[in-house]
């Protein structure tokens, strides 16, 4: 019996009725085991991608793992798989490997280059170069529709409960496939409210909540950023030694910068 074309149809018709795929796996190893086209495992594997970061479903093991073997093959991949693969290690940092950090930096370097951007990239600080921008910055996220833009109606916080300024309104910036960001710089005991609306509706809230300073990701406290925060924590929490103490670190550490890093003549 051709089991191979039996499968390879099989697979198909998963994809084109929108079937739950990432609860086929073993078809798909099945169906690559005896020699399938990467036309069709780059489809399955963007499907189960997209079920796992917009629909939440758990990650299959050998879903996971063959993004990675397409990936070192060479295979093309959607930006779908790329995002799903960093997401998932971002969350299981003990899963990580040098082999598998070698991907993340594949894909995360991809992603970048495409202005694509999520919190997640913060938990590669240490291996994405291009991570270190996003780690001042607190990150809303909302996962909509690419045809309805939305905006995010925000204000700033502060830690004795006034807030800085009125609500104001911006409309949050599509990155791909329906998911939406916008990035914020928050300081030591501040925090962001907001609530989300589709943009020229003046329907119901699609979402809201409140976020503070470091809550989105990776919080880099020997960055400038973060020196700054340690300084206004430790006065907030009445630490006047500790907060002098670091003042002086950071005047020092500045000193030095300025006196290395000289602009050319």
């Amino acid at each position: 019996m051709d089991t191979y074309s039996l499968t390879q149809r099989i697979l198909i018709r998963l994809l084109y009725v929108g079937d739950d795929v990432m609860k086929r796996s073993g078809l798909l190893k099945r169906y690559l085991a005896e020699g399938g086209k990467a036309e069709l495992e780059a489809a399955f594997l963007h499907k189960c991608s997209g079920l796992y970061l917009m629909e939440g479903e758990e990650m299959d093991a050998y879903v996971l793992k063959d993004i990675g073997r397409a990936l070192r093959r060479g295979e093309k991949l959607s930006d779908m798989c790329a995002l799903a693969y960093l997401d998932y290690y971002s969350r299981h940092r003990d899963e990580r490997s040098p082999e598998v950090d070698q991907q993340i930096q594949m894909f995360g370097d991809r992603l970048l280059a495409e202005n694509i951007a999520l919190p997640l990239f913060q938990e590669y600080a240490d291996i994405l170069e291009g991570a270190w921008a996003l780690l001042d910055k607190t990150m809303v996220v909302y996962k909509g529709r690419q045809e309805q833009p939305v905006v995010i109606h925000y204000r700033i916080v502060r830690v004795d409960g006034h807030a800085k300024e009125e609500m104001r309104a911006l409309e949050m910036q599509h990155i791909y496939a329906g998911i939406y960001v916008a990035g914020f710089v928050l300081f030591a005991g501040e925090s962001l409210q907001y609530y989300i609306t589709a943009a020229g509706e003046d329907g119901g809230y699609l979402d809201s909540g409140e976020l503070k300073m470091g809550e989105s990701g990776l919080f880099a406290r020997e960055s400038r950023y973060g020196r700054l925060n340690a300084i206004l924590s430790a006065w907030l929490v009445g630490d006047r030694s500790e907060a002098q103490e670091l003042l002086e670190q950071y005047r020092m550490t500045e000193w030095m910068a300025e006196g290395i890093f000289k602009p050319l003549e």
